[in-house]
C-alpha cells in the first residue's frame, strides 16, 4: 500500500509539473473530463485515491497530515455528482480563457500535493 501511495504522489505531482511546463497539457486533460462517462470515473479516482492515503497513512512519514490531506481527493470526489458535467465544461472554458499564467498558478497547489505525498510515502 506505500508503494500505491508513492506512485499517486509521483503521478500527482508529474500532472503538476507537466502543467506548469505545458499549460496546453492541462487544457487538454481537463477537456477530457467533459464527458458524462469520463466525469463519473474521475469521480471514483479521486475517491479511490482518498481512501488509499487514509488506508496508508499509518506507515508514511506524517500520518496525521496525511489524513487531513485525503481529505482533498475525497472531498473533490463527492462534489463531482453536485457539479455536473455541463457545469464542468463551463468551468474548463471558463479556467481556460484565463491563460497559461494562470493555469501555471492553479497548477501549483497539485505540484504541493503530489511532492508532499510521494515524499511522505517515499524510501527513508
Amino acid at each position: 500500500m506505500k508503494t500505491s501511495a508513492f506512485l499517486v504522489g509521483l503521478g500527482i505531482g508529474a500532472v503538476g509539473l507537466a502543467g506548469l511546463i505545458d499549460p496546453s497539457l492541462l487544457y487538454r486533460v481537463a477537456g477530457a473530463f467533459t464527458s458524462a462517462a469520463a466525469w463519473w470515473t474521475l469521480a471514483a479516482v479521486r475517491v479511490a485515491v482518498g481512501v488509499l492515503l487514509v488506508l496508508a497513512a499509518p506507515v508514511s512519514k506524517a500520518p496525521r497530515a496525511v489524513r487531513v490531506v485525503a481529505l482533498v481527493p475525497i472531498l473533490a470526489g463527492i462534489t463531482i455528482p453536485i457539479v455536473g458535467v455541463e457545469r464542468a465544461g463551463a468551468m474548463v472554458a471558463w479556467w481556460t480563457a484565463l491563460g497559461p499564467g494562470m493555469a501555471r498558478l492553479t497548477v501549483l497547489p497539485v505540484l504541493a500535493l503530489g511532492s508532499f505525498i510521494a515524499w511522505a510515502f517515499g524510501p527513508g
